[in-house]
């Protein structure tokens, strides 16, 4: 990803390991956008759903998923997203809620967006329960 301020920040929510984090310690970046506009980021995290009820998450093409990743929630004026999508290196598939996303991408743009300077995009890992 281009590290153009032009560029959407990019938030990744990946499945990879077996536990489920219930904290949420992102790894903040450059690498994942710059000068990012809190309003802006805050728009995108309100378009995930707020259902809490268990759901599948799968990658495209790989079975019948709940949720077919990757996905994207871009705020109104394309200047951050909001991306769930599977690690490369870990599970294909995952059972998890909407609420855990929402939570880990708060995470993100309080603690990158919200507090660093200059304001970055960031990474949460181990969401899910497989």
């Amino acid at each position: 990803m281009s590290n153009s301020p032009n560029v959407p920040a990019v938030f990744e929510k990946l499945a990879m390991n077996e536990t489920t984090a219930l904290s949420y310690s992102p790894d903040c970046s450059i690498s994942y956008g710059r000068n990012l506009d809190r309003a802006s980021c805050d728009n995108a995290l309100a378009k995930i759903s707020q259902v809490t009820a268990s759901v599948t998450f799968g990658e495209r093409g790989t079975g019948n998923w709940n949720v077919v990743l990757p996905r994207r929630y871009l705020s109104d004026n394309g200047q951050c997203a909001i991306d769930v999508k599977i690690d490369p290196k870990g599970v294909q598939r995952d059972v998890s809620n909407y609420l855990q996303i929402t939570n880990a991408a708060g995470a993100v743009i309080r603690n990158c967006v919200g507090t660093r300077l200059p304001n970055t995009g960031g990474l949460v890992r181990q969401l899910g329960s497989l």
